[in-house]
């Protein structure tokens, strides 16, 4: 029997989807810096023809504090990158390591 939710043994929380209001323009200021290319295998979000999915390394959970989230911290870009769906199901999968990207542009 699968157990799901908060039933499950791997249970960190539920999905948010809000990453503050300054989510949407760090999104597109990572995606710039990283050269509109996945920055694991390369990929272009011309050639998968969408935008790339962007990953926060230190999940954003971490900056939460009570009801307070410290977006501002989390969506520095120094803890985004640029991931296709295939790359950032990788990165996932590995929680709580993430590859090193090498990238320490300012924010």
């Amino acid at each position: 029997m699968l157990l799901g939710g908060e039933k499950n043994p791997h249970w960190k929380g539920g999905y948010e989807s809000y990453y503050g209001p300054n989510w949407e323009a760090q999104r597109k200021k990572a995606r710039r810096r990283d050269n509109f290319q996945c920055e694991s295998c390369g990929v272009s979000e011309d050639e998968m023809d969408r935008e790339l999915d962007v990953h926060h390394i230190a999940p954003f959970r971490t900056f939460v504090v009570g009801d307070e989230a410290d977006y501002e911290e989390a969506n520095r870009l120094k803890n985004l990158v640029s991931l296709c769906s295939s790359c950032h199901q990788q990165w996932e999968q590995m929680s709580p390591l993430r590859p090193d990207t090498g990238n320490a542009a300012a924010d």
